[in-house]
């Protein structure tokens, strides 16, 4: 009998490498990517192509492995990432399996979601009686 092997791997149609900007208060839910598309020229369960987030997803985002759609599910913060990078990779059924990828660049956008803050309770100085007013050099807070 013959044995199918894999020998093609999948190629990524869509998406291509491309950017986008999120704000960092993005609600969950969000569709950042519709679906992809992939091709393999393989027969059989050869042929048969999953995706999957395989870099750059700290459990904010989530792939449907049938469709490639990839969905904002956790919370983005600016101050701990300004740019994130998904890697999208499209991986056939066969033995050896082959794979195809894809980068996504999430560019982020700052709000204003942190007050301000001292960074001591207490401050304290001294100032002589004789300073004229409007000296500055007091107190650096």
């Amino acid at each position: 009998g013959s044995v199918a092997f894999s020998d093609n791997a999948p190629v990524i149609f869509s998406p291509r490498p491309f950017s986008l900007t999120l704000s960092e208060d993005t609600a969950p839910g969000l569709e950042i990517v519709a679906g992809a598309y992939a091709n393999d020229t393989d027969f059989g369960s050869n042929a048969e192509v999953s995706f999957a987030l395989v870099a750059g997803n700290s459990g904010e985002f989530a792939v449907n492995a049938t469709t490639g759609r990839i969905t904002l599910v956790g919370s983005l913060d600016y101050e701990l990432s300004t740019v994130i990078q998904l890697v999208l990779a499209a991986q056939d059924g066969g033995k050896p399996q082959r794979q195809d990828s894809v980068t996504i660049t999430i560019n982020l956008l700052d709000v204003n979601d942190n007050a301000p803050a001292f960074g001591l309770r207490e401050y304290a100085g001294s100032l002589d009686e004789g300073n004229a007013i409007g000296a500055t050099g007091f107190l650096t807070v």
